[in-house]
């Protein structure tokens, strides 16, 4: 599921570049080098994952408290009005290292595909073809 998502994401990703790619022409011919770019939009990417973790985190804690608000008392291990059920600190670290490690992998995918761009062609308004 997660690699379905990270794919879709990657899309969105690559098809916003190809938006930009008239944008990321002209900065990689200013004095903005090719690492530069790959590097802003990695931090685009970045961004926009840590958005999605920090939003997907608060409704999974939102989740948990909705959850509780029913009739608990017939379900066993969960405490005094579920006081034993909470967000473990470990399985939100370990999403939050897998959102930085999917957001890395599929971050790049997008950015050196739109860093390759032949910079005199999409100046003149031609179209490319993908690579």
């Amino acid at each position: 599921m997660l690699l379905i998502a990270c794919a879709n994401v990657a899309n969105l990703l690559l098809a916003r570049a190809i938006g930009r790619r008239r944008e990321i022409a002209i900065r990689a011919r200013s004095r903005r080098g090719r690492g530069r770019m790959i590097r802003q939009l990695l931090t685009e990417s970045l961004m926009l994952a840590a958005a999605g973790a920090v939003l997907g985190s608060a409704l999974g804690i939102a989740g948990i408290h909705a959850l509780l608000t029913v009739n608990t008392a017939n379900l066993p291990r969960i405490g005094q009005d579920g006081a034993l059920v909470t967000a473990d600190w470990r399985v939100l670290l370990f999403a939050g290292v897998v959102t930085l490690l999917t957001t890395v992998l599929f971050g790049l995918i997008p950015a050196f595909q739109s860093s390759r761009a032949d910079l005199g062609a999409t100046l003149k308004g031609r179209r490319q073809p993908l690579r």
